[in-house]
């Protein structure tokens, strides 16, 4: 990797670990600007970069450096309910750069991005719950927890992250190597 390379990974990292902490804690899964983050992320840099920055935060959290929301981390993570959409955050990167080789528009993947978050997570968020903690709730409950709260905040994300992607992709590009 390259010196902008590497500047630019260190630069999303940062700014997914302070947008993890900019919380709200409304229930198992606290409201963040995470998703704007990834999503930014996502349709903005190489895949490579995406996923390296990803795996990178992932891998801090897990070691137990508080960069997980309300500045949590470590192997428990793994056992809370919205630990499946850290998850997704790499899957994220590959559904996007497939839509980029396809050349969709920039809503539409920040919208099949969004989508993807919630495909990972809320299975996840409903193993947690129901299997690992036994609370049996029913999918309507599950959905009331970790998805129909953060709908028009995460269509206000995905069109931020759009309207932010288009200024900053020219600028990214034009220093690719």
């Amino acid at each position: 990797m390259i010196t902008k390379q590497i500047t630019r990974i260190a630069i999303g990292l940062a700014l997914l670990i302070v947008a993890s902490q900019l919380s709200l804690p409304i229930g198992p899964v606290p409201i963040t600007l995470q998703s704007l983050v990834v999503l930014i992320l996502a349709l903005s840099l190489p895949l490579k970069e995406a996923l390296t920055l990803h795996a990178l935060y992932l891998v801090l959290g897990l070691i137990g450096l508080p960069v997980f929301a309300n500045f949590t981390g470590g192997w428990a993570a793994v056992l809370k309910p919205s630990f499946g959409f850290i998850l997704s955050f790499l899957v994220v990167c590959l559904v996007v750069e497939g839509m980029k080789k396809r050349h969709y528009p920039l809503w539409l993947m920040a919208l099949l991005a969004s989508l993807t978050i919630y495909l990972i997570g809320i299975p996840y968020m409903a193993w947690v719950l129901n299997g690992y903690l036994g609370h049996g709730l029913s999918l309507g409950q599950i959905l009331s927890l970790g998805m129909f709260p953060f709908l028009i905040g995460d269509l206000l994300k995905a069109v931020l992250a759009v309207l932010i992607s288009r200024r900053l992709r020219p600028l990214l590009e034009s220093q690719t190597p």
